[in-house]
């Protein structure tokens, strides 16, 4: 990869990919889901998930290239899967978060909007900074 901001990208979502192994134990031993939190009640599809993020890692070293890419739709999809989560959860909520007055969003679940929505943002405006327009 060329220098600059393409070799910027490659370096920081590297390292948050690679980072796929602390979030995993994070999730699974200490209880704290902060990666993959709309999949909460899913631990099957969960690891899945963060299979989905180590074939990332894999993705942006063996193609350097497409690191913006890879970094924005997987961040993409974990926005999306967010939003549809809390979304069912706020609009239809369930006896128990009526009875108990627990809250409809989780810290995990803030966190992990605040973690896929920055790795998307970067991914893209390192990605838009790549190309200049002509004038």
């Amino acid at each position: 990869m060329e220098n600059g901001k393409g070799a910027l990208a490659q370096q920081v979502f590297g390292a948050y990919y690679g980072a796929t192994i602390l979030f995993l134990i994070l999730d699974f031993l200490v209880g704290f889901n902060i990666r993959v939190s709309f999949l909460a009640d899913l631990p099957g599809w969960r690891l899945t998930w963060y299979g989905f993020c180590g074939l990332c890692f894999f993705s942006i070293w063996r193609f350097p290239n497409w690191t913006n890419v890879i970094a924005a739709t997987e961040s993409m999809l974990n926005l999306a899967g967010l939003i549809l989560a809390m979304d069912s959860r706020v609009m239809a909520p369930s006896a128990r978060v009526l009875d108990t007055g627990v809250p409809s969003v989780s810290p995990g679940e803030i966190l992990n909007f605040l973690v896929s929505g920055m790795a998307a943002y970067l991914a893209l405006w390192l990605r838009s900074r790549k190309f200049k327009p002509r004038i």
